[in-house]
């Protein structure tokens, strides 16, 4: 039986930057002429959240957030699962 090992999330700067580029050259399509969302995510909303992740989002505060939790991996069946591991406890305290 495999040992769970523990783990810390590092997101590489490079990979960040590499996100924030790939989304800023993002081809977007035309809205349809129909209601927003009545043929799936609405185009200008999907504009603004793609803006968000690109400009707004601070990845290292999410970052070190995560990390502020015990994590984990283990291999099962060929993947490496992730997983955080916290009392519903300790999640009610600090709210």
């Amino acid at each position: 039986m495999s040992t769970a090992k523990p783990f810390t999330l590092l997101i590489p700067d490079a990979a960040i930057a590499e996100l924030r580029e790939r989304l800023a050259r993002t081809r977007w399509p035309d809205e349809p002429p129909l209601p927003p969302w009545s043929t799936g995510t609405s185009a200008a909303y999907l504009r603004e959240l793609i803006d968000y992740w690109r400009t707004g989002f601070d990845w290292r505060v999410w970052e070190a957030n995560l990390n502020s939790f015990p994590q984990f991996t283990i291999p099962i069946r060929g993947i490496d699962l992730h997983f955080i591991r916290v009392s519903l406890w300790i999640c009610l305290a600090d709210s």
